[in-house]
């Protein structure tokens, strides 16, 4: 669990109880302490420690990367619920702040940062519907080369990398 130090400059005591509160409905999700964060001792007073299965996973990541990281894990418990929807409404789910301009642009740093595994990435590429996929395809295909393209395309596919 996180704690809030006085000495964190970029910080709120809101941040930290919204990102202990995701690893809190993670946990309960699942039925067992399977994620847990702390301050990195060694990093930065705003670098994070994940672990997952007790195991340390990520280390010095920021508050941000952790919020982005556990988002990806929340969404990927809920994935199997949700089909055939479109563009806008995926975009208004996956980019709540609208802070990409697309929703490849959401699929691709998921991919890139590893925020969600290939399995989940898939799962939520087969939400939309058949032109919300188009859609998808098409932002990735403007913002990639040839090799990246094809890689996520087999993840988007197939599932696996």
């Amino acid at each position: 669990m996180l704690k809030y130090r006085e000495t964190m400059i970029d910080v709120t005591e809101q941040d930290i109880n919204y990102l202990n509160a995701s690893v809190k409905e993670i946990n309960e999700h699942v039925g067992y302490e399977f994620i847990s964060i702390e301050s990195d001792p060694d990093g930065e007073d705003e670098s994070v420690i994940i672990y997952e299965d007790g195991l340390e996973t990520w280390s010095g990541y920021s508050f941000e990367s952790t919020e982005m990281y556990l988002k990806g894990i929340k969404l990927g418990f809920k994935l199997d619920t949700r089909k055939g929807k479109s563009y806008d409404d995926m975009k208004k789910l996956y980019d709540e702040n609208d802070e990409s301009t697309t929703l490849g642009v959401v699929f691709y740093y998921w991919w890139k940062c590893g925020n969600m595994n290939a399995k989940n990435i898939k799962a939520a590429f087969d939400e939309g519907d058949e032109q919300c996929k188009e859609y998808i395809l098409q932002d990735l295909n403007d913002i990639t080369d040839k090799e990246e393209f094809y890689k996520i395309v087999r993840i988007l596919t197939l599932g696996h990398k």
